[in-house]
């Protein structure tokens, strides 16, 4: 055999296992993971739970300085709605994770839910009085829920510490539908009652209901 056709054979057996590596890989990547059924069922009510309480919040935020003004406020404190979210979140999601260790994460999630709901009725209040300082307190208690939320990636985590990095990204998708979910509902809710903006209200009251029974199923 001359030395051309030698190197021809080389660099086609040298393709070959490269191809043959890259198929492996490439499979190992798009697999999913071997769960048991309850880890699945646990996985998926988490990322229910996600999308749930991240619809509840990009609804609410995404009206929060428009109400301040609709109630009210001053066009310059409307933007505090906003800080005020932003300050109950961080007030809340750098330990959530020590509270969930210390105190169980049902238990933990409830008070997230309740704290959705409250949010909701201190909205629903600042609308029907026109007191933009119940709107302030609303979206820093929705600051508080939503640092709390942050939490259901760490339990992703507790359900499947084997495949944690496929958990946590199957938990956290929620978001993506979440981000869909609260603006649109946001501008569909607007005009269902005579006061515009309480139809807002009752849809965030009604997300957080709705995560509070999926809570209990966890």
């Amino acid at each position: 055999m001359s030395t051309q056709a030698q190197t021809f054979e080389n660099d086609v057996r040298s393709t070959t296992t490269i191809a043959k590596k890259n198929n492996t890989s490439c499979s190992s990547i798009c697999s999913l993971p071997t769960l048991k059924q309850d880890q699945w069922v646990q996985l998926l009510l988490l990322c229910l739970c996600f999308t749930l309480a991240f619809s509840s919040v990009t609804l609410v935020m995404s009206e929060a300085p428009l109400i301040v003004v609709y109630t009210g406020g001053a066009t310059d404190i409307a933007p505090i709605s906003i800080a005020m979210f932003e300050i109950g979140k961080s007030f809340v999601v750098l330990p959530v994770h020590r509270v969930i260790a210390k105190y169980g994460r049902k238990a933990v999630f409830i008070v997230g839910g309740f704290m959705g709901i409250l949010s909701s009725v201190f909205g629903l209040l600042g609308v029907l009085y026109l007191q933009p300082s119940l709107i302030l307190c609303s979206t820093l208690i929705t600051g508080f829920a939503t640092g709390i939320a942050y939490g259901y990636r760490y339990a992703a985590i507790d359900v499947s510490p084997n495949d944690r990095e496929f958990a946590v990204t199957l938990c956290l998708s929620g978001g993506i539908l979440a981000a869909i979910i609260g603006p649109v509902g946001a501008i569909k809710s607007i005009y269902w009652f005579e006061t515009p903006y309480v139809g807002s209200y009752v849809m965030n009251f009604a997300f957080n209901t709705a995560l509070l029974v999926t809570i209990f199923f966890l």
